[in-house]
C-alpha cells in the first residue's frame, strides 16, 4: 500500500488517533487529492461532539488544501461566533485561506472583522500573520484602526486578540503607523510583546 492509499484508510480508521494523524498529513503535505475523502472523514466526525480535537485537524487541512466544498460549511461555523472554541478559530483560519483569490485578498477577513467576537476576530488575524498575508496599505491602516477602537477585552488566561495583527506587522516594512502601533503595543503595562 502506498502512503496517500495509507492515509486515505486511517481517514476511517476506528481509532481517532489514526484519523487525527491522516488529516494531519494531508495538509502538511497538500495533499489535495484527499480533499474529498477528507471532507467525507469530516462530515462523519462532527457527528460526535467530543471528537472535536480531530475535527479540528481536519478542518486545518481542508483550509491548507484549500478545499472549496468546505467554504460555506466554515462560514457558518464563523458565524456562530463561538467564544474560545477550537473548532470556530479553525474554521476561521480555513475559512480566509479557502475564500481569498490570492495571498493579498483580505476580504474575507475584513468580513469576519464586521460581526466577529474574540474568537473569530483573533483567529482572522491570526490567519493574516502565519500566511504572511499582504494587503493594501488602505487596508492595513484599517486593520490598525480597526483594533485602536475595538470594543474586545482581552480576557485574563487568553491570548491578545492582536497578536495575529503584531506578527503580520512583522512583514509591513516602512510604514509610520505600524510601527506607531508595535511601539504602544511594546508599551502596554503587562503586555504579552515584551
Amino acid at each position: 500500500m502506498d502512503k496517500i492509499e495509507e492515509i486515505h484508510s486511517n481517514l476511517i480508521a476506528s481509532k481517532s488517533t489514526l484519523r487525527r494523524a491522516a488529516a494531519k498529513l494531508i495538509g502538511k503535505n497538500e495533499i489535495i487529492e484527499l480533499g474529498g475523502p477528507l471532507w467525507n472523514a469530516y462530515q462523519n466526525e462532527i457527528k460526535n461532539p467530543k471528537a472535536w480535537e480531530t475535527q479540528v485537524e481536519m478542518i486545518k487541512s481542508l483550509g491548507l488544501i484549500r478545499f472549496k466544498e468546505s467554504k460555506e460549511a466554515f462560514y457558518k461555523i464563523c458565524k456562530e461566533n463561538k467564544e474560545h472554541d477550537m473548532v470556530t478559530s479553525s474554521a476561521v483560519k480555513a475559512y480566509v485561506r479557502i475564500a481569498r483569490a490570492n495571498i493579498q485578498d483580505v476580504n474575507p477577513i475584513l468580513d469576519l472583522l464586521s460581526f466577529g467576537k474574540f474568537e473569530v476576530v483573533s483567529s482572522a488575524f491570526e490567519v493574516l500573520g502565519e500566511d504572511k498575508m499582504m494587503p493594501s496599505l488602505k487596508e492595513i491602516l484599517f486593520f490598525l484602526d480597526y483594533v485602536s477602537k475595538s470594543t474586545i477585552v482581552n480576557e485574563k488566561g487568553y491570548t491578545d486578540f492582536r497578536v495575529g495583527l503584531v506578527c503580520a506587522c512583522a512583514g509591513w516594512k516602512g510604514i509610520p503607523e505600524v510601527s506607531v502601533f508595535l511601539n504602544e503595543c511594546i508599551k502596554e503595562e503587562d503586555s504579552f510583546f515584551c
